[in-house]
């Protein structure tokens, strides 16, 4: 069982000790990018609303929370739009290690199908990722 610095069972009773390891656990978290949609004029018919793409650093503050609160977790999957282009407030050379960014779009069957907003079609196709644990969680951003 994983411990936490300091000696408590930090998931004690929620793992079965016999099927996984806290160590094979990985996030995937769908993100839009960083430019603030609401300025711009996006002809999508699954946009609901501009202020639904609104950049309000959402995923900074969950790597923060990740990185703080879950360092048992063994990697941060970011699924984007092509292109694949990590935040810029992100230091790559530290994050690589546990951070990696990921097109979405090349996992899908359908190409003209992507790049998308809506979450759906991204969430069936998570499963694809070649490297991704078997033991995933995923979160969202949207507000």
């Amino acid at each position: 069982m994983y411990k936490q610095k300091g000696g408590n069972d930090l998931l004690q009773g929620l793992l079965p000790s016999d099927m996984i390891s806290p160590n094979e656990i990985d996030i995937t978290i769908a993100w839009a990018g960083e430019e603030n949609y609401m300025d711009k004029d996006i002809e999508s018919n699954e946009m609901e609303s501009k202020d639904r793409m609104r950049n309000n650093n959402e995923l900074k503050y969950c790597l923060r929370s990740i990185h703080k609160y879950a360092p048992w977790i063994r990697h941060v999957y970011i699924l984007v739009n092509t292109p694949a282009t990590w935040p810029t407030w992100l230091d790559q050379s530290k994050a690589k290690k546990w951070i990696s960014v990921i097109d979405r779009c090349k996992y899908f069957e359908d190409k003209n199908l992507c790049p998308t907003y809506n979450i759906n079609p991204v969430l069936a196709n998570i499963h694809k990722i070649p490297e991704i644990s078997n033991w995933f969680v995923n979160l969202e951003d949207d507000m």
